[in-house]
């Protein structure tokens, strides 16, 4: 969640991680429903609240 929050598209996580876009699009997905966030940008918000990410 770090590249996304540091605004790295979709695309570009999947280059630096050697990864399918779809596969990321699931990690993406799967890590919101955990956090019961409406969206990404949601996801992000909730994990600075928490301290995960800084």
């Amino acid at each position: 969640m770090m590249q996304v929050a540091n605004g790295d598209s979709t695309k570009e996580i999947a280059n630096i991680m050697d990864l399918s876009e779809l596969t990321i699009n699931q990690y993406v997905k799967s890590a919101i429903k955990k956090l019961k966030a409406k969206n990404r940008s949601h996801a992000i918000n909730l994990l600075y609240q928490h301290g995960i990410i800084l």
